[in-house]
């Protein structure tokens, strides 16, 4: 069912697995508690590596105290921290979060140095992320819509790209290669090299989509499990009104995930802590998020301290939930 871009990334970590499990002279099935442990030295590798590129993403926007306390929250106060750490790390949304990072962090180059080279160094993460989960497509249109702020600067963003075609040529080059195995692998089970492999699995709801149950859901709901967000939410809107800090391109990025997961046929998306098709589209709130921490860093102590409090329980209900969970207990709730 799934396409095999976790599996890519999980190569360098199974054969370290491999390996291991023959050196002490354990069952090399593939199934032991080695080749676990490295799944999970894969997931803390990742997640780490994509933290690190968000920080320096950030601080393109807001001060370093600010970069710095935004990616510590985006981990330990979200549940990343569940899909990296604890039993949902073999699945693919901690991988995917990672990527988009560090594609936010080279699309920011590139427009501030345009080449060849940062186009591949953000057209790679974005074509893997795509392999991983297919709706992660959509991350794509902040590359179309970076520091546009009017229908002006949307015009002339196209024709940039238009001018500039070699880059559009690039990106198409960079993402056909990244499937190339996949298309294989359909090729070789299917006689297809193009396949839809959810099969009778999709999106039933497009035309009536579940907003309530993907943002306040009492199973899984985004704003319900993941409070952070609210933060972020705030400085989003306040910054749409200056137009600034990308606010544009990461509302239209957000709608579209929020509709997309909305219109999936199971919109609680089953066994899950939270909304966990949205810890994909995590790092776009970083920058709403690192500046709404900015504004708070600016108040009196008092107020500092009151939202310093809220910050810590957040902190300490995802922390403590992320071990309660039980999966089995949600794994297949009332879906709407």
């Amino acid at each position: 069912m799934f396409s095999c871009g976790v599996a890519i990334l999980w190569a360098p970590f199974f054969l370290l697995g491999h390996f291991f499990t023959l050196f002490l002279g354990f069952e090399a099935n593939g199934w032991g508690n080695v080749y676990f442990g490295f799944v999970l030295v894969a997931a803390l590798f990742y997640v780490y590596a994509g933290l690190v590129f968000l920080y320096k993403f950030l601080l393109n926007y807001v001060d370093h105290a600010s970069a710095l306390w935004t990616t510590i929250l985006m981990y330990i106060a979200t549940n990343l921290f569940y899909y990296t750490s604890i039993l949902g790390t073999g699945m693919s949304h901690a991988y995917s979060f990672s990527l988009i990072s560090v594609f936010l962090y080279f699309v920011h180059r590139f427009y501030r140095e345009p080449s060849v080279r940062h186009v591949i160094l953000f057209a790679l993460p974005m074509s893997l992320a795509v392999l991983i989960r297919p709706t992660n497509i959509i991350a794509i249109l902040f590359v179309l819509l970076f520091d546009v702020e009017s229908l002006r600067g949307l015009k002339e963003r196209f024709l940039f790209w238009m001018k500039n075609y070699r880059y559009l040529i690039t990106v198409a080059v960079t993402g056909f290669v990244v499937f190339i195995p996949q298309m294989l692998y359909w090729h070789e089970v299917t006689g297809k090299y193009i396949y839809y492999s959810y099969q009778d699995f999709g999106f039933s709801n497009w035309l009536t989509p579940k907003f309530g149950v993907v943002l306040f859901g009492k199973f899984n709901g985004w704003l319900t499990y993941t409070p952070l967000v609210l933060f972020a939410l705030f400085g989003l809107f306040a910054l749409l009104r200056k137009k600034a800090m990308q606010s544009i391109a990461i509302l239209v990025v957000l709608i579209c995930a929020v509709y997309i997961n909305a219109s999936w046929w199971v919109p609680t998306f089953s066994a899950a802590l939270g909304q966990r098709a949205m810890i994909d589209f995590l790092p776009f709130i970083a920058i709403p998020l690192a500046w709404s921490l900015q504004q708070i860093s600016l108040l009196s102590r008092k107020w500092r301290i009151f939202f310093l409090v809220i910050l810590l329980v957040i902190v300490y209900f995802n922390v403590q939930f992320s071990f309660r969970y039980d999966p089995v207990m949600w794994w297949e709730p009332p879906f709407t």
